[in-house]
């Protein structure tokens, strides 16, 4: 039993956006092959784990009520996971505090189960090798290998395969019209004519400076951004009230959305242009934060 005096450890599960996503091919066995740069916010779920007289997660935060059952919670199976691959016990106290919206393209559910994974190795003072971390990342999702690190990555095949890119630190604004949209309803909504393939990765140069990486995103898009308004319109509400900020760079959906963001110079720019909006729509999230810059 813990005792008070036993370790804590505290993990942050930084949100997850797409700067870019391009699909560049479908695999046989249906997945879509993507080409898309990852970015990571200082905004994030906040994981607390105790060691305790067995398994338990609680799940709280402004989001904690949609997870209903503890043990389909990708937190449960990434402990489980591991500590079958250590051979260590289960036996840890986890509190979740949800603060990122569920089925919003931010990687919620995949940086809480990264987190969980970087606060066990900690906790239990073990180091698995980089091969098998990353064999039982992807075992639980596409995105769970990039919020490992949670850092700037070009990532290609599903979304596995990373290359580190330095980006800024920059004021971003995550912004959802508060309508949950699952992944594989958008991608079953496009179809390649909407969006033509991609010819594969491409070479995104030095984006370390703020205007580099608007230049960069510039030239690209998010190819389910289309087929994402056409099953949720409010996104386009959302993108269009982004890029009206005077200071805003640049409006982008996240992933297969509905979470959109805008890039600003600076993080008080993207504080500015979040209590305008909060204001005039009460009714969606809003959250200014900044863009975890360096790699």
């Amino acid at each position: 039993m813990s005792d008070g005096t036993a370790p804590t450890v505290r993990q942050k599960a930084y949100a997850k956006f797409n700067l870019y996503l391009h699909i560049t091919g479908q695999r046989p066995d249906g997945y879509h092959e993507l080409d898309t740069l990852f970015a990571f916010t200082e905004y994030g779920d906040d994981l607390t784990l105790t060691p305790a007289d067995q398994f338990s997660l609680n799940v709280d935060g402004a989001f904690g009520s949609v997870l209903t059952n503890p043990r389909e919670n990708l937190v449960w199976k990434a402990a489980q996971s591991l500590a079958e691959h250590m051979d260590m016990p289960m036996s840890e106290a986890v509190e979740l505090v949800k603060v990122l919206p569920v089925a919003a393209g931010l990687g919620g559910g995949s940086a809480d189960a990264a987190a969980v994974l970087r606060g066990l190795i900690d906790l239990w003072r073990v180091t698995p090798d980089e091969s098998s971390l990353h064999d039982i990342a992807l075992k639980l999702g596409a995105d769970v290998p990039a919020c490992l690190y949670s850092l700037g990555a070009q990532a290609s095949g599903i979304g596995d395969e990373l290359q580190t890119v330095s980006l800024p630190h920059c004021g971003v604004l995550l912004v959802n019209p508060g309508i949950g949209l699952q992944t594989g309803d958008v991608f079953t909504a496009w179809h390649d004519t909407d969006s033509p393939y991609r010819s594969g990765k491409r070479q995104i140069g030095d984006v370390s400076t703020f205007e580099a990486l608007v230049r960069c995103i510039q030239d690209a898009s998010n190819d389910l951004e289309a087929p994402a308004i056409a099953l949720v319109p409010q996104i386009g509400d959302v993108l269009a009230a982004l890029a009206s900020q005077p200071a805003c760079a640049l409006a982008r959906m996240s992933g297969s959305g509905a979470t959109c963001f805008g890039l600003f110079a600076e993080q008080s720019e993207a504080l500015a242009a979040g209590n305008k909006l909060a204001s005039a729509h009460p009714d969606w999230w809003v959250q200014a934060t900044a863009l975890r810059g360096g790699a």
